[in-house]
Order: C-alpha cells, then structure tokens, then sequence
C-alpha cells in the first residue's frame, strides 16, 4: 500500500464576517453603530489585499473605526482597506451615524470583505436588517434648545441672548452640556444659567460659552442668559446654540440639539444738516491742464452723523489721471466716479466736524465746454 501526502486543503472560504447592531430596533435622530469583525480562518495562511466596503443607508455623521489599515468615506460608501491580515488574525471595523430614516422604515446593512488567498480571490459578506422604530420601549429624554434675542443689533451694542433648553421627553437629563457661538467680532460680557448650569468663557477671549452640569427633568426647562458686546462687523449677526453636543444623553431624538437666532445691522438713519460746497481751483482751464476741485462736508447737527459717504462724478477728466485724497475715510476711484467713505466701522461725523476731499485729473473736454 502506497500512502501519499499532497498539499494541505484550504477552507473554502479563507475568511468569515459578522456583523451586529448597537440596538435593534432604533429610533429615528438616535446614534446606530455597526460592529463588523472579519477573522483569518485559512489555516495559518497570509490573506492579501484584503478590503472591507459597505453602503451605509439611512444613517448621516459617519464616524469610522478600524483596528487595521484605514477606513474612508464616498458619499455613504465606507471603504475599509486592511492591506494583509496574518494567519488566525482578526480585524474589527466600526461605523457609526445618525439614523435619518423614518419610522417604521428597515435599514438593510450588508459589509462584503474581499482579498486574495493563495493567488484566489474570495469575497464574503455579511447582512444585518436594523427596524427604524420611534415607539420608545425605555424612557429617554429629549433635549431641544432655542435662541431669544435682538433682531437688529448696532455696532458695539450691548446684547443679551436668552437660551432655553426644553425636555420634551419621558427621562430627566442631567449633566446637561450646551455650547453656545456668538457671532463674529462679538465679546462676552457674563453668562449665568439655571438648573445648575455653570457657564465659561472657553477658551477665554474667544467666542464659545461653554455651560455644563445643567439638569432638566422631563417636561420642564431651563434657561441661559448670555450678555455680549457686539463689534463692528457689518453682520448679519448670527448666534448658534447647540445641546448635548457630543450626544452623551440617551435621547429620542438628536435631531434637533440645535438653535440659533440671526440678526442683522439697523439701516443708517437719514442724514440731516449735512452742507457740502465744492470749488475749483482753476477757472478758466485749457484742455490737457490739471485740474483740482476741494469738497468740503460739514455736520451742522447737534449729533453724530454715521455711515457718511462723498460721491462725485465730475465730467471731462481723463480717467486714467483722476486722483483723490481725503482727511476722513478712504476714496476709491473708478473712472471719472469718486467714492470717499468708511466701513467697520462707518464714516462719522461728529457734531460741528468736518471733512475735505481734494480730486484732481487732466483735462480732456474741448474748448468751451
């Protein structure tokens, strides 16, 4: 009798998946994590080019793990790339989001790992089906939050915000995080909370409020009070005010942990008791000589005059030469067209004061014109 010894048989399949849930069902604004775990069951043997991929529906914010290689994102396609897995080896990837599909909707999830064996390819997959329903089996809070404050906001104004964060839900919320952004070129003044909320400037000087610790049983609110200082930025103003935002609070929905609120700048007042005389220096002129003509504004009124603008278009110069200067704000030219102003803050006037631009250009309209 002849016994003969041929090559080990490999598995048919050199490499098997699982996938699992967080939770099943799941509840629309909830947070889903898929668990993926791919093992090496080729007997020892190297697997090569091994690649995970998965078409993520239902779900948003992707956030990817993996123990091995890295993971990327294509819209809602993950592509996990391992490189080689070790004989025996494991390899774990986790993807996790916010569910967006409605109520009553089935999420059908199915991760498909492929590489190389032994110069064969293979593929394997796995499928998991995640029922989207928004009938709470436990209680869980529902945190939302809403920003009050001035529709129109002048330069370095005092501003107040008032932020309220509502449990709509069925469980008390405690340990309550709420981070508010003011606008830009905004500083904070105080801010103070109830409900055992403690709020800071963080980082200081910067333009986040941070509140913490802030407890808000089910049904009932809590507000924030934040006062500011705007700037001179030229708006719209806006402010964002954000709950629990790094969803630490089990809720039925995280969809709606936003609030914000813009305003925007009042409209100038209309000027009064602004004189403005214009003069030339030469007259008469020959065409081709420079010429120089002096505006002088002045506020005649008891108070302050804003968003002050000097516009002329004197006719018969050569554009390329105009020229203009002013003792107020900043003239910009285009063509025979002079703009003299200021903006962050506006051109102002104040009571009694004045201003004078000087324009001069070259001559090209005919004689007797």
């Amino acid at each position: 009798m002849t016994v003969g010894f041929g090559s080990p048989a490999h598995a048919a399949q050199p490499a098997s998946v699982t996938m699992t849930a967080s939770t099943n069902p799941v509840s629309s604004g909830t947070q889903l994590t898929y668990t993926i775990d791919i093992t090496n069951t080729a007997d020892g043997a190297v697997l090569n080019d091994v690649v995970l991929t998965d078409q993520v529906e239902g779900m948003t914010g992707l956030i990817l793990t993996s123990s091995v290689g890295s993971c990327s994102q294509t819209a809602n396609l993950v592509t996990c790339d391992a490189g080689s897995i070790g004989g025996f080896e494991s390899w774990r990837v986790t993807i996790r989001g916010q569910v967006t599909a409605a109520n009553g909707e089935t999420l059908h999830n199915t991760a498909t790992v492929a590489g190389t064996h032994a110069s064969n390819t293979f593929t394997v997959s796995s499928t998991v089906s995640t029922l989207v329903s928004n009938q709470s089996t436990a209680p869980k809070a529902d945190l939302l939050i809403s920003v009050q404050g001035p529709t129109q906001i002048g330069e370095l104004q005092d501003v107040q915000y008032d932020l309220t964060v509502d449990n709509a839900g069925n469980a008390h919320a405690t340990e309550v995080t709420v981070i508010n952004t003011l606008p830009g070129g905004f500083s904070l003044l105080s801010a103070s909370g109830t409900s055992l909320f403690v709020c800071a400037n963080t980082p200081p000087g910067s333009l986040t409020v941070t509140c913490t610790g802030g407890r808000v049983n089910a049904g009932t609110n809590a507000t924030i009070t934040i006062y500011a200082k705007s700037g001179a930025d030229p708006g719209p103003f806006k402010d964002t005010a954000v709950v629990d935002p790094y969803n630490e609070i089990a809720e039925s929905n995280d969809l709606n942990n936003t609030g914000s609120l813009v305003s925007t700048k009042p409209a100038p007042p209309a000027q009064t008791n602004l004189t403005i005389t214009k003069t030339d220096l030469v007259d008469p002129i020959r065409p081709g000589d420079l010429e120089t003509y002096t505006i002088h504004v002045v506020n005649t009124a008891a108070t302050r005059a804003d968003s002050v603008a000097v516009v002329d278009s004197t006719q018969g110069f050569d554009a390329a030469s105009v020229q203009a200067t002013t003792t107020k704000g900043v003239c910009t030219v285009d063509g025979p067209k002079v703009t003299c102003t200021q903006t962050s803050p506006t051109l102002r006037l104040n009571a009694g004061e004045a201003m004078d631009v000087t324009i001069t250009g070259r001559i090209v309209a005919t004689a007797g014109s």
